[in-house]
């Protein structure tokens, strides 16, 4: 102890010749690399639902409806939305007792036919209408066996996911409704069946309240098609593909674009993770590639603290023909630039759009950024 005590003072001298002559420094402050921000959803001026009331509609038999419901329910009362969605508007959602139907569900079934379905059940009564606490959402389950077309395109889709929300017309009242069927589990290394289906249906109840008249009056929704980012959908439930968080008993949702984070220059993903991190890319917008000739880009990441070096990669992610992208680094960090190399080898229609996922991963988060071009 008594050496102890002798080293005391030689610390005290040594502090003291650190303020005196101002010799002595701190470490330097963390500096966030420039790179470009996350861009913001605009606005194209329609309504949103500030309150509503989502009911589970479904079939008899159909085993995946109770658990769903059971979520919606927890969605409601959580405050989710609200939190999630708040500064576009949305204050609360309520939720109703769940409908089975009296139909047998079909073995296959498009927009039109879900449409006469629905008016038609809440013409008898079935479906009710008209809460005190804002419009009804239904969220209408199809179960295993039934094949779903939207559009002409199967409703079991990655990009953004599986199902979609829409307008029923019933007079001149206009049904805001979201179909989900029972499709092949996607994230199936991570979750379960039931748990991809509730993570769509928060997804899609987003999407319904901040751009519910999607066709007359869109609101909340990115409406040019020259911004890389509307590879990964339109609306503020679908940008944040693949980006989990972890709420309530056992949910698994994903997160939800927010314009006010991105605006800030952060992460536009929220609720927030940890630290922010990820990789942007020059040039945006919409090249165009000559097919057989390469094409670069720089890749820049970013992170908001300092973490280890994260894994990055590129794949192609729209586009059902062949498309090579390739980086040359397998890692990056604050900082740090790469080059992605995008090849279309063979010919296609000149003016067929395509686009490549930039994914930054670690063990808890994937930060994207998509890369959007055209061939000629």
């Amino acid at each position: 102890m008594q050496g102890i005590r002798r080293s005391l003072p030689v610390f005290g001298a040594l502090a003291m010749l650190c303020l005196g002559e101002m010799a002595c420094s701190s470490p330097p402050s963390f500096s966030t690399a420039a790179h470009s921000p996350y861009p913001e959803v605009p606005t194209q001026g329609g309504p949103t639902l500030a309150s509503s009331t989502v009911i589970t509609v479904s079939f008899a038999g159909d085993t995946n409806a109770a658990p769903v419901d059971t979520f919606v329910a927890w969605l409601g009362q959580s405050g989710w939305l609200a939190k999630t969605a708040g500064e576009y508007g949305i204050q609360s959602l309520a939720h109703a007792p769940a409908v089975t139907l009296p139909d047998t569900a079909p073995s296959s079934i498009a927009d039109d036919a879900i449409a006469n379905l629905l008016t038609a059940r809440v013409a008898d009564g079935t479906l009710p209408t008209a809460p005190s606490t804002g419009p009804y959402v239904y969220l209408v389950l199809f179960p295993a066996g039934t094949d779903v077309t939207h559009l002409g395109s199967d409703a079991c889709s990655p990009n953004p996911g599986d199902g979609f929300h829409d307008v029923v017309l019933d007079g001149a009242s206009q049904l805001p409704i979201i179909v989900l069927p029972t499709c092949d589990p996607r994230f199936g290394a991570i979750l379960s069946d039931i748990a991809v289906m509730q993570l769509d249906a928060a997804r899609l109840l987003v999407d319904t309240v901040t751009d519910p008249w999607i066709h007359s009056e869109p609101a909340f929704a990115l409406a040019d098609i020259t911004n890389p980012w509307a590879s990964f959908g339109s609306e503020v439930g679908d940008l944040c593909w693949g980006r989990f968080v972890d709420e309530g008993p056992g949910y698994t949702l994903q997160r939800v674009w927010s314009d006010r984070a991105a605006a800030a220059g952060g992460d536009a993903c929220t609720p927030s993770s940890g630290v922010a991190f990820g990789v942007s890319v020059t040039p945006s917008g919409l090249p165009s590639l000559q097919v057989g000739a390469p094409m670069s880009f720089t890749v820049t990441g970013w992170s908001e603290d300092a973490v280890p070096d994260w894994t990055v990669q590129a794949t192609p992610w729209i586009g059902d023909y062949a498309i090579e992208a390739s980086l040359d680094r397998t890692t990056m960090n604050n900082g740090q630039m790469a080059t992605l190399t995008v090849t279309v080898p063979y010919a296609v229609v000149s003016g067929t759009y395509g686009a490549v996922r930039i994914e930054s991963l670690t063990n808890s988060d994937t930060a994207s950024w998509p890369v959007a071009f055209t061939v000629r």
